[in-house]
């Protein structure tokens, strides 16, 4: 194991930034895209593994040193671990405090048993069944607005749309409907002002993690960040206040088994009841930290499932092959202008094809796990990680690991996953765009659904490419954005 030199106070935070900017100062070839890939989103990991091929590498995030894992028994082994083993190390919680509060992603021990436990029925497969057609309402009026802007150049020509805003937009749609129901604009509205926040702490994310005291500071972006945690706060609390006060069922059905609505938010309120009522695990969650979980939700299901639909649009941009089988795909299960139903989702076969080897080339989340361990945790070759080091997950580091997924691991190739994702490489650890293990990510076929019916809709109205403005910069810290946007030549159908 190769421990890097020791920086006092920052550690590697800062040679980390300055590597990560240099690298993306020019956009990508997108004819080697892939190969060129991990030097770009990942530069200080790349550097590290370039420098010491073969070792495990420790750097050091502040003053904490921090195991890098890149091979996918190392992140089975770390992941299985109990939650109990792990928590987030101080740096991280305050960066990311703000915007979840003590939601489910920070929460730790029995407050995350107690979180989980609440909040896993309201992802229950047959319960988002239930939301299939509020999202496909939302994509279909992303798609009407493509239409009215493309009929503007004339249907012989295809139109440039920049297309990723449309998308997050779409994502912060489907979410406040299928979340808040007949709230969704007043949630809408709060989940606006989360991404502005989102993109302040982004800013400022390094001295947030770095310096204990940074967030107390009265700085001209930390008293915007305090004003709109603040409005963020009171609007979901008067959501939440007005839900549990009238009991109404969000779709005017009576259900008595969910008192509170068929919404997410009507699912977790109706669960918190009926835990209380049983006794169990002491007592229920409070007003705040419904309100955190609203944030939460935001975050781990706005960005990333847009970024997802985005990178999609791309690659089936470049492999217009895959674009036009899995159009036929479309119109054999859904017809020329059916609306998916949920019972048609399981039978798009080449659609989740696509999404998985798209989340496989562009995992959303490149950094999973950054924990700090309670206890020793043993890895298959008999290393012992010691109790107080910090571990992260580099994602695409085993995502396009050629030992885990053959030579054409750089390649677009959806066919990997003909046979699901246990048989597409090796060893099924090396796929892991939601997580592994107690922790993996509870919405994960919320996202894999909506992305479904909207990518499933898209292709049924309109083929699309690469406009030659299109520039390849995928960035992160946190979920793996494009930088320029992603701007296609679409033609309606």
């Amino acid at each position: 194991m190769v421990v890097s030199s020791y920086r006092p106070f920052l550690g590697d935070l800062p040679l980390r930034r300055r590597l990560e900017s240099q690298a993306q100062l020019s956009p990508l070839p997108l004819s080697s895209s892939h190969h060129l890939f991990l030097p770009y989103i990942l530069p200080f990991y790349y550097k590290l593994y370039s420098q010491h091929p073969g070792s495990r590498v420790v750097c050091w995030f502040g003053n904490l040193p921090m195991l890098v894992i890149t091979k996918a028994d190392d992140a089975r082994c770390v992941l299985a671990s109990d939650v109990k083993h792990m928590q987030r190390p101080v740096g991280s919680r305050r960066v990311f405090h703000r915007l979840m509060g003590h939601g489910l992603i920070l929460a730790e021990g029995e407050d995350w048993h107690l979180q989980r436990s609440i909040l896993r029925p309201a992802f229950f497969l047959e319960k988002l069944k239930g939301m299939v057609k509020d999202m496909a309402t939302s994509a279909l009026n992303m798609i009407h607005l493509w239409e009215t802007h493309v009929s503007k150049g004339g249907h012989m020509e295809a139109v440039e749309v920049e297309v990723a805003q449309d998308l997050k937009n779409v994502a912060a749609d489907i979410l406040s409907h299928t979340m808040f129901g007949t709230s969704y604009v007043k949630g809408k509205s709060v989940f606006e002002r989360q991404e502005r926040l989102l993109q302040l702490i982004t800013k400022n994310s390094l001295q947030l993690a770095a310096i204990p005291f940074f967030k107390y500071l009265p700085t001209s972006e930390n008293r915007k960040m305090w004003a709109m945690d603040k409005q963020n706060n009171e609007e979901l609390s008067e959501i939440i206040d007005l839900r549990k006060t009238t009991a109404v069922n969000t779709n005017t059905d009576t259900n008595s088994n969910f008192p509170y609505g068929t919404d997410l938010l009507g699912y977790v309120l109706s669960a918190m009841e009926e835990e209380g009522k049983l006794g169990k695990r002491g007592p229920r969650l409070t007003i705040q930290q419904v309100v955190d979980e609203c944030k939460t939700f935001f975050f781990a299901g706005h960005e990333t499932t847009a970024h997802l639909l985005a990178w999609t649009m791309v690659q089936l941009s470049l492999h217009q092959d895959w674009q036009e089988k899995a159009r036929q795909e479309v119109f054999e299960v859904c017809g020329k202008q059916g609306t998916p139903k949920a019972d048609d989702l399981n039978k798009l076969k080449l659609v989740g094809m696509i999404l998985n080897e798209t989340l496989r080339l562009y995992p959303i989340l490149p950094e999973l796990g950054r924990r700090k361990l309670h206890n020793d945790v043993r890895l298959d070759d008999g290393t012992v990680l010691p109790q107080g080091m910090g571990i992260v997950i580099a994602c695409p580091f085993i995502h396009m690991d050629k030992d885990m997924w053959g030579a054409d691991a750089d390649e677009f190739r959806p066919e990997r996953f003909a046979e699901g994702v246990s048989q597409a490489c090796k060893n099924p650890s090396a796929f892991m765009p939601f997580g592994s293990g107690p922790r993996i990510c509870i919405g994960q076929q919320f996202a894999l659904m909506e992305a479904k019916v909207t990518v499933a809709l898209i292709l049924q109205h309109f083929s699309f490419r690469l406009s030659p403005s299109y520039r390849h910069a995928p960035v992160g810290p946190f979920s793996l954005s494009p930088k320029h946007g992603v701007h296609l030549l679409l033609e309606v159908l």
